[in-house]
């Protein structure tokens, strides 16, 4: 019973995760509801554990914890938008931004050794092997502190702007983009690093 327990205060904790990932990601645009429905989950798992502490065998205070958790994702369903309503570690694939980037890594390597071009023009393979170079350009270390620093923790906006790197045909063209277009500060020394990666990929 004492690990069925636990294992109650476990989910409970995960769903607690789930929801600071989302209000992380979210920033201030966070509903009010989900604060709330933070703070009554945070509170029941501080509740639960200390009357496991107190307790020889602490059935009732796990059971409890479930029901009030059931209870608080039924009102957290009607009242918080549907796209963030409960989440739970068995609903959502909670990942860290770090994961998705060290996934994606993987599979542009992948698909990259996989790729095995044939019946392309000169120009297409030659635009192949730059956009190809511009992702490996970037260890995994760089692509984390990037994401980070330049593209509000997106490792979507990442990929997405190194295949518009790839299509470019210089760095002038680059610098456009990146101070022009996207306004970045060339003084910042996180931008500087950027370009000065982008800038051996020309």
């Amino acid at each position: 019973m004492m690990n069925n327990d636990m294992t109650g205060l476990l989910n409970l904790a995960y769903e607690i995760e789930g929801l600071l990932l989302l209000r992380i990601n979210r920033g201030d645009e966070t509903p009010s509801e989900m604060k709330e429905l933070l703070a009554g989950k945070a509170k029941l798992l501080a509740d639960a554990l200390a009357a496991c502490d107190a307790a020889v065998v602490c059935d009732a205070p796990a059971a409890d914890a479930d029901a009030a958790v059931e209870e608080q994702e039924a009102e957290a369903e009607a009242e918080i938008p549907a796209e963030t309503a409960a989440v739970s570690h068995e609903d959502a694939d909670v990942r860290t931004p770090e994961s998705e980037i060290a996934e994606s890594a993987e599979a542009e390597e992948k698909a990259d050794a996989d790729e095995a071009p044939s019946g392309l023009t000169l120009d297409e393979k030659l635009a192949r092997e730059r956009a190809a170079d511009i992702s490996k350009a970037f260890t995994l270390n760089d692509r984390f502190r990037f994401c980070r620093e330049l593209f509000r923790n997106s490792n979507e906006e990442f990929k997405e702007t190194l295949e518009v790197i790839g299509s470019m045909a210089d760095m002038d063209e680059a610098e456009e983009y990146f101070y022009n277009d996207l306004c970045w500060d060339s003084e910042k020394e996180e931008v500087k690093e950027f370009m000065a990666i982008v800038a051996k990929h020309f």
